[in-house]
């Protein structure tokens, strides 16, 4: 649901009408893994269902910082300068 939700919002406001967006395949298997290992090392021992989903969208949001900042730190040092489609400010 939440792909089809993106790719409705990319489509309406963007001003370049042939654009489509929602989740790459590999980073969405590597952020299923990261917040399968977290649950499941939760449950063994033994927390609550509240906690593991806190502690699962705690590490899904620190993992998407982390990669924000990575990669504006990259744009604005210049090596990526001439990967980006956009100028990244």
């Amino acid at each position: 649901m939440g792909t089809v939700v993106t790719c409705v919002v990319i489509a309406v406001t963007s001003t370049f009408s042939p654009v489509i967006g929602g989740p790459d395949s590999p980073a969405v298997a590597v952020m299923s893994v990261l917040a399968a290992s977290i649950a499941a090392a939760l449950a063994a021992k033994g927390a609550g269902t509240p906690t593991i989903i806190i502690n699962v969208l705690i590490a899904l949001s620190v993992s998407a910082l982390l990669t924000v900042s990575c990669f504006m730190a990259w744009a604005r040092s210049g090596s990526g300068s001439g990967c980006a489609s956009f100028p990244i400010r």
